[in-house]
């Protein structure tokens, strides 16, 4: 259950990245200097880098290394500072390259917190029933060492039948046999 959660998360974030990216479809050349200013520091779960290959700029929406430029449109993961990133990248009409990324550990944590609430009652209910079923099944055996706990007591030479008070149904004709 929880890897089809993550799955499913895995799948919400990937389209908000591709929704980001490609809200930066109308950027030019001369834009990315100013945007380079306006990104300043922002800490948020998704990084925005827009590369402009004409001018050598990049932009970044917040202080860290630069993403690494990726060699192909749509969804890669790489490396950096020795984190897995989940990253979606696009080539704009005016030629600049915007790739959304996103640490996979934040993905990793979103998909935790959206699967506890169904996970930890489902986790309390099969230990109740694990629990239920070891009380029926301790009940069920209880009678059968009482049994055999007789038959244990017994002499070798007695011929007195056992008594058949308490003895579950299933083991009456094993007891009943000459």
């Amino acid at each position: 259950m929880y890897y089809s959660v993550q799955r499913e998360v895995d799948r919400l974030l990937d389209d908000s990245l591709r929704e980001v990216a490609l809200s930066f479809d109308n950027i030019r050349s001369q834009d990315v200097v100013q945007l380079k200013r306006r990104f300043g520091n922002r800490e948020q779960g998704v990084v925005v880098q827009i590369y402009d290959p004409i001018s050598g700029t990049v932009a970044l929406s917040r202080r860290m290394e630069s993403l690494p430029v990726m060699d192909r449109v749509g969804f890669s993961d790489f490396q950096l500072d020795g984190k897995t990133w989940r990253a979606y990248t696009f080539l704009n009409p005016y030629g600049q390259i915007v790739e959304a990324a996103q640490p996979r550990f934040i993905r990793s944590e979103i998909a935790f917190q959206t699967a506890k609430p169904v996970l930890l009652p489902l986790f309390v209910m099969i230990l109740l029933v694990g629990l239920v079923v070891w009380v029926i099944i301790g009940q069920g055996f209880h009678a059968l060492n009482k049994t055999t706990g007789a038959i244990a007591r017994r002499s070798p030479t007695s011929l007195q039948p056992l008594s058949m008070k308490g003895m579950p149904r299933e083991i009456v004709p094993l007891v009943n046999a000459p």
